[in-house]
């Protein structure tokens, strides 16, 4: 049973002053409903990555890329859908790679078999054999072959807002006054 509210705020007058000052007694019941209680606001962290293969053409011209490497590498370039695929990976791998505390456990980059898949319904039935011996053979052969590849595309953060989802409204990513007080 809640006390009065008169029994938990009264005003008191300090010794040394005339002007009133509120104090607040809280029950033991009252304790308990402020710790079972939480305040809760959400908001959305939205972020403009690009993702692009930095490297095409070199690495398409290095002397040690196997023939299947060449050609995994130029199908996932020519297919939009193995691009996609790629370039999705590559951004859950850059955000694994550059992330600390929040994001710590959030964002795992791929395997080789994850690379692999992201091409081999376009592959030509040959190549499919190829790749899928070199998946049964080694998982660390198929990573050895298919990482560099992996490796040509590179995320970019272009930008970041945070939302608030109770007014709409975009947070300023930069909130110390003075750094925004053009000053």
């Amino acid at each position: 049973m809640h006390a009065d509210p008169e029994d938990r705020i009264h005003l008191k007058t300090d010794q040394d002053s005339t002007q009133p000052r509120l104090v607040s007694r809280f029950t033991q019941e009252d304790s308990r409903a402020t710790e079972a209680t939480t305040k809760t606001l959400s908001f959305r962290l939205v972020a403009d990555i690009s993702v692009q293969a930095n490297t095409a053409g070199a690495f398409l011209e290095q002397p040690d890329v196997t023939p299947q490497q060449r050609n995994f590498f130029a199908i996932v370039l020519a297919n939009p859908e193995a691009f996609n695929r790629m370039c999705r990976l590559a951004i859950v791998s850059d955000l694994e790679a550059h992330s600390e505390e929040w994001f710590e456990t959030e964002f795992e980059g791929p395997e080789a078999e994850d690379i692999l898949n992201c091409a081999l319904p376009y592959l030509s039935a040959d190549d499919q054999d190829y790749w899928n011996r070199i998946k049964q053979e080694s998982g660390e052969l198929l990573s050895y072959f298919l990482m560099p590849i992996f490796l040509e595309f590179a995320g970019s953060l272009n930008s970041v807002a945070i939302l608030d989802l109770t007014t709409g409204e975009t947070i300023p990513n930069r909130v110390c006054s003075r750094h925004n007080s053009g000053g």
